[in-house]
C-alpha cells in the first residue's frame, strides 16, 4: 500500500534523514496555473522506504479549488509516484495531513488527507520540550512556534466572539425567544 501509518510508521521513522520544503510549487496538469503546498518532508533513502509526508495549512480559509485533489494526484502520480502507480517496485509512501486551528475533517472526496489540529500539534510538542535534552536554538524555535499557535488559537476565539455579538446585535429577538422557550422546556 501506498499509505503511510500515522501511528506505528511515523512514530518509528529517523525523521532527521527528510528534506523539508515550503511552498513547493508545480504546474497544474489542466492549466498553467501554478499551485503552491505548503509543505512537504521527503525522504529519498536507499537503504529505507522513499516517504513523502504533505502538510496543508488552512489557518484563515477552506478548502478550496479543488486543491487538495490537485496536490494528491501530483504527489502519487507525478513526483512521488507510489508503486502503482509508476514502474519503480520501491514506489513512495505517502501522508496527507490538513492541519487547521480545529482539525477541520477534509471534504469526502479527499478522504486521503488526516485533519490535524494545532492543539494536537501543540500537545506534541510541548511534550517534546519536556521529555528530551534539546539545543537552546531548537527548544528557542519550537516555543516560538507553540507562541504563534497560541496567538492564532486566540485570534479564532476573538473571531467568534465578534460574530456571536454581531448575531445577537442583528438577531435579538431570536436569540431571546430562543432562550425563553428553552428554560420553559428544561425540568
Amino acid at each position: 500500500s501506498s499509505t503511510f501509518s500515522v501511528d506505528e510508521d511515523l512514530l518509528l521513522t529517523d525523521l532527521h534523514r527528510f528534506k523539508v520544503e515550503r511552498e513547493h510549487s508545480f504546474s497544474s496538469e489542466n492549466t498553467s496555473k501554478k499551485r503552491y503546498i505548503d509543505l512537504i518532508l521527503t525522504r529519498d533513502d536507499s537503504y529505507q522506504e522513499k516517504i513523502a509526508i504533505v502538510i496543508e495549512n488552512k489557518v484563515y480559509s477552506k478548502e478550496h479549488s479543488n486543491q487538495l485533489q490537485a496536490y494528491w494526484k501530483h504527489v502519487t502520480t507525478k513526483e512521488f509516484p507510489s508503486s502503482e502507480s509508476s514502474d519503480d517496485d520501491q514506489g513512495w509512501k505517502h501522508l496527507f495531513i490538513l492541519l487547521s486551528p480545529d482539525g477541520m475533517p477534509p471534504s469526502e472526496e479527499n478522504e486521503d488527507w488526516i485533519p490535524l489540529s494545532y492543539g494536537k500539534v501543540k500537545e506534541a510538542l510541548e511534550t517534546v520540550i519536556k521529555g528530551r535534552v534539546l539545543s537552546d536554538d531548537v527548544h528557542l524555535l519550537i516555543r516560538h512556534y507553540l507562541e504563534i499557535l497560541d496567538e492564532i488559537s486566540n485570534e479564532q476565539d476573538s473571531m467568534v466572539e465578534h460574530l456571536c455579538k454581531s448575531l445577537y446585535k442583528d438577531h435579538r429577538l431570536a436569540f431571546n425567544t430562543l432562550e425563553k422557550l428553552m428554560k420553559k422546556n428544561t425540568p
